[in-house]
């Protein structure tokens, strides 16, 4: 079957530009959320809600069974699948496996919770822990069906549940729980209660995309069962990535107190807005993916790569400059205490941008060779423990943060040798860093300014104007910037006949 390049570069832009407006929404709301959430509960509580919410993760993307990534190879390799039926059979097959995995995992957390905790040095989270674990169920659950929409390119409903429904639930839900006086455990309660929500959302999105669920139906749980094993290094390998995205706040965990824990959670959770631009592009890029993996050529996966990277990069830049040149006043806003992490986001914020540019370069090889990701990702997690274990003792939680930004250059570095091994190009190109210009001008114009005496909110408005142009002119390709201007002019248009 030949591969429609056209519909994958539509499907792409139409995803980013949904992603675009779907990370501006989440950013609106979970900005307050994370000041919110700090002054209300302050920096223990927080240090508890960052580490059981990390744990939990982590065991939930290992009851996902290496289904919520390699779905996408198996549907492709079979015509069979072009059938929406079929699909939603191995689908919906595919997510009681996920689910009976959640529920014996969660069974497991909950009856020792309380000896996980202190195996972790942190006693306190027993509770915490025991009350999550029922989360597994409902993340598997998100996971499945979201893949499920993805795969019949409907990147809308990914951006609904994750970007909409979560974060303003959660935001809500927090604030509700604090006023009716769950000053404890607020943040746990509303967590369930986000996940629940996205959960009916992830579950409204698959019902419209595929027009015959059938949730009773075991017709292909023989075939989810055979393709377990394939799965399986995926799995594995999604895990452990989890745990190195967790491991330097269990180091933290484990090391220092649940206060200290708390300050580097509120810099951790400020980073996790450009984790989210990365993560953002990988629901329309898997499926583009696994179809070039499987039919198409290098050349075309190279491009798709570093356009990705690009448009990656041109977008978290800008909130890299804010972050350092801002960062003690947003961690001030949310209590005193939390000032003493300004080092560790800047850190941090240069550690995620890394990883979040580079995020979909495991994507080829999930669907190639999977068990070379599981390869690179034991490398990183001995960098990452090894030298938190040499530079914590030293320098604190910088250290760990130090450390963390270590684990993801190398971590960069070896994802992209590794496509040029497999597939014989690299994914990038020259036009790949030009967003570089924009950092660069974004700085230099921020710390002037600041420099000169400028209030900060004007700041602010002069390094995102000066930021967008730069990247505008520079980063965006001449096709890019007609497109912009297309859109740009249909809204003015519309804004210009709305009053008649």
């Amino acid at each position: 079957m030949s591969i429609d390049h056209k519909r994958n570069q539509r499907d792409i832009a139409v995803g980013a530009a949904a992603n675009y407006g779907g990370f501006l929404f989440r950013l609106s709301v979970r900005l307050p959320f994370l000041f919110l959430a700090g002054m209300l509960f302050g920096a223990e509580h927080y240090g508890e809600y960052i580490f059981a919410t990390s744990f939990i993760e982590a065991i939930g993307v290992l009851c996902c069974l290496g289904f919520k990534r390699s779905i996408f190879g198996f549907l492709e390799e079979s015509e069979v699948y072009d059938d929406p039926r079929e699909a939603a059979r191995l689908l919906t097959a595919c997510w009681k496996l996920t689910l009976i995995a959640a529920m014996g995992c969660a069974g497991v957390v909950f009856i020792f919770a309380k000896s996980i905790a202190v195996w972790l040095n942190s006693p306190e989270v027993a509770h915490a822990l025991r009350y999550l674990c029922w989360a597994l169920p409902l993340i598997v659950t998100i996971d499945l069906f979201l893949s499920g929409c993805r795969f019949r390119r409907k990147v809308r409903y990914e951006v609904i549940a994750r970007s909409m429904t979560e974060p303003v639930v959660l935001t809500l839900a927090a604030i509700i729980l604090y006023l009716l006086g769950f000053t404890e455990s607020g943040l746990l309660y509303a967590y369930i209660t986000a996940l629940t929500a996205t959960c009916a959302a992830a579950a409204y999105g698959l019902h419209k995309s595929y027009t015959h669920l059938e949730f009773a139906s075991f017709a292909a749980f023989s075939t989810a069962i055979a393709l377990l094993r394939r799965a399986a290094p995926t799995g594995i390998y999604e895990f452990l990535k989890m745990v190195l995205d967790r491991l330097h706040i269990i180091i933290v965990t484990f090391f220092f107190s649940e206060s200290v824990t708390g300050v580097y959670g509120a810099a951790v959770q400020f980073t996790t807005l450009l984790n989210k631009i990365g993560a953002g592009f990988e629901p329309i890029l898997a499926p583009v993916v696994a179809q070039l993996t499987n039919r198409g050529s290098g050349e075309h996966l190279q491009h798709q790569l570093a356009k990705i990277v690009r448009w990656v990069m041109s977008i978290e830049f800008l909130l890299v400059v804010l972050f350092v040149l801002f960062g003690r006043d947003m961690l001030s806003a949310i209590g005193e205490e939390f000032v003493a992490g300004e080092h560790i986001m800047w850190i941090l914020v240069c550690a995620v941008a890394v990883q979040s540019a580079f995020m979909c370069n495991d994507l080829p090889v999930v669907y190639s060779h999977p068990s070379r990701n599981l390869s690179i990702v034991l490398i990183l997690l001995g960098i990452c423990a090894q030298s938190a274990y040499v530079l914590a003792p030293k320098f604190g939680p910088i250290g760990v943060a130090m450390a963390l930004l270590l684990t993801h250059v190398c971590g960069a570095i070896f994802s992209s040798l590794l496509i040029r091994h497999l597939f014989s190009v690299w994914p990038f190109e020259f036009t790949t860093f030009k967003p570089l210009i924009s950092l660069v001008v974004g700085m230099s114009v921020g710390y002037f300014s600041l420099s000169l005496g400028a209030p900060k909110m004007l700041s602010v408005l002069l390094i995102t104007f000066c930021y967008v142009a730069t990247a505008y002119q520079f980063s965006a390709t001449s096709d890019e910037r007609n497109w912009i201007r297309q859109k740009l002019g249909g809204v003015l248009r519309g804004a210009i006949k709305s009053p008649e």
